[in-house]
């Protein structure tokens, strides 16, 4: 079962980031959409909660769908007008984004991220990749 709950002293609570190792299923999804939003709510950024949780539930799913042994660390810090999240794992492939077939059962979540936030992008590292976005101060309009 992997350690859900980063650090709960003074300081951490106050910190503009945090950064968690997970194995992804779907009842960690919901806790970690859960730690999120409150964090979010801590660092007075609850205009961004909707976009945050959102993304990082889908970049969570993607892994738990995608990526072997659904390993991944997520890393959220809060930034000036907003948040950045970060999904790290060791899967090689891109996302790519795909125009939906809107009556499918899934393959809508990466192409509705990105037209949800302020912005995203991917990184190729040594064995895997990170996928991130941002929500900015016009993103709690969406």
């Amino acid at each position: 079962m992997p350690s859900l709950s980063p650090s709960h002293s003074a300081a951490a609570q106050r910190a503009a980031r945090f950064e968690m190792s997970l194995r992804v299923d779907p009842a960690t999804i919901h806790r970690v959409r859960r730690l999120v939003r409150d964090r979010l709510v801590e660092w007075e950024r609850a205009d961004h909660v909707r976009e945050a949780v959102f993304g990082v539930g889908e970049l969570l799913a993607n892994v738990h769908k995608h990526v072997p042994g659904g390993r991944c660390v997520l890393d959220v810090r809060r930034t000036p007008g907003g948040v950045r999240v970060a999904v790290r794992d060791g899967d090689p492939r891109m996302p790519v984004v795909r125009q939906p077939e809107w009556d499918s059962e899934d393959g809508r979540g990466l192409f509705l991220l990105v037209h949800s936030v302020h912005d995203w992008g991917t990184v190729r590292l040594p064995g895997g990749k990170e996928v991130w976005f941002t929500t900015g101060p016009d993103d709690a309009e969406h």
